[in-house]
């Protein structure tokens, strides 16, 4: 905003007694705008004020939208050769041979935030699943069957190798081309446990080493990287979920003793929202929150997710239930927990969470999500739900069937206009969220 409009904003948030800043006001805007949606939604106000005025509402939204211009209009002014070479000379300087950039966000869901797209601005592809390695001297970019034509028209061949995802994996590639005594670096937060082991035993295979490195070259280089998403989160009442947080808290627990573990680290969004009965909206097309959550044997729970995306309805939901806490505390209370036995899947959970908790001196009892099972198994009340869900469903496919048969007559609809129809009628749905991928 202007020094005028920041005067007014500023204004509006004392008359409303907001006690928030203008500049955190902008940085909180700016990670809506990293969010799902968030360039449309306007749910997010009342992260600033329960009861705005109609100015304050209106100011608001106007610097939403400044915002959204600048968020657009971001760029990094050097094209994908000068990427890969800043990337190398970076690697270099930090004493290194070669990173590996996968399609992830910490929390391995297959949709990632804008802010996790790094895949994308080191190469152009901007697939739902893919990988990167980069060396001094070559580099390879991973793939599956279902992008052989995007990769093609997105990746620039003289910079990057094709290679596929799972005929041709990473790992054969660091086989074939490390060499003895050379490091490999790797984001741990970006990589699961069982994922950085096939990748250190690749790398040792010919001599060479895995490295984790603390801070992603990535986040350094990419100077209009998106903020860290602040979709908002709300309560997923009891007349959906069927189940309540204190039942279901009480259920992992009991689950936890029968395996003798202590504690579990809940990694997966999909997990904790099932767990606290709540959604969010930080990644496109899935209602979650990222964040992570501990459950202890008490059944207690501690939530690590950055509290100016939590709704204040959400904070007293939660009361009783999860203790709040910041992102930035995770490192510390994993430290504490170094005389516990602790639950944590390979297959979803971080390589960063093993190393701090195996630093800690913690018993790391390797195992499937405790949750994963639990969530699976409906409750009536959620079957229920699946059923009405459904049903106004298909009232939407019957409507959109006959809107196609008169409409397409002509020759004149493409899949873009025919998808967009079919959203705009489950829109109507006042309980619709969004389509569960893109068409």
């Amino acid at each position: 905003m202007t020094i005028s409009g920041d005067a007014q904003l500023a204004t509006l948030l004392e008359r409303d007694k907001v006690r928030k800043d203008v500049s955190a006001i902008i940085d909180l805007i700016d990670g809506v705008l990293a969010a799902a949606d968030g360039d449309t939604r306007t749910d997010w106000i009342d992260l600033i004020a329960s009861s705005p005025s109609d100015e304050l509402t209106s100011a608001l939204l106007a610097l939403r939208d400044e915002r959204k211009g600048l968020f657009k209009e971001a760029k990094d002014d050097f094209d994908p050769a000068e990427r890969v070479a800043a990337l190398r000379t970076y690697l270099a300087a930090k004493g290194v041979d070669g990173f590996i950039v996968p399609r992830a966000d910490e929390h391995q869901g297959e949709n990632v935030p804008a802010h996790a797209e790094r895949l994308a601005w080191l190469t152009g592809f901007t697939g739902s699943a893919g990988a990167a390695v980069v060396l001094g001297d070559k580099a390879a970019v991973f793939i599956d069957g279902r992008y052989t034509i995007q990769v093609r028209q997105q990746v620039n061949r003289d910079l990057f190798e094709y290679r596929h995802l799972v005929d041709e994996p990473v790992v054969g590639w660091l086989h074939d081309n490390l060499k003895t005594g050379q490091k490999m670096a790797y984001d741990p937060w970006l990589h699961t446990v069982q994922q950085a082991a096939h990748l250190r035993s690749a790398c040792e295979g010919v001599g060479a080493e895995l490295v984790a490195i603390d801070t992603n070259p990535i986040d350094v280089l990419w100077h209009a990287q998106p903020a860290m998403p602040l979709g908002p989160v709300r309560p997923h009442p009891i007349e959906y979920a069927g189940k309540s947080t204190a039942d279901k808290r009480v259920q992992i627990a009991d689950a936890l003793s029968r395996i003798s573990c202590d504690s579990a680290i809940l990694s997966a969004p999909d997990s904790i929202a099932w767990l606290l009965n709540i959604r969010g909206g930080d990644v496109p097309q899935t209602p979650l929150a990222l964040g992570y959550a501990i459950i202890n044997g008490d059944a207690s729970v501690e939530l690590f997710i950055d509290d100016r995306k939590v709704a204040p309805e959400t904070v007293n939901w939660l009361k009783g239930e999860a203790t709040l806490r910041a992102p930035g505390e995770l490192s510390a209370a994993l430290k504490a927990m170094g005389n516990q036995s602790v639950r944590l899947d390979e297959a979803t959970a971080s390589d960063w969470l093993r190393m701090q908790l195996s630093a800690a001196g913690s018993t790391v009892r390797v195992g499937r999500d405790p949750i994963a099972l639990p969530k699976a198994c409906k409750n009536d009340v959620e079957l229920e739900g699946s059923r009405k869900a459904h049903k106004r469903d298909g009232e939407k496919i019957i409507r959109y069937f006959k809107w196609l048969d008169e409409a397409a007559a002509d020759g004149s609809i493409d899949e873009r206009v025919a998808a967009d129809k079919l959203l705009s009628l489950r829109a109507e749905d006042p309980l619709f969220r969004d389509s569960s991928f893109e068409t």
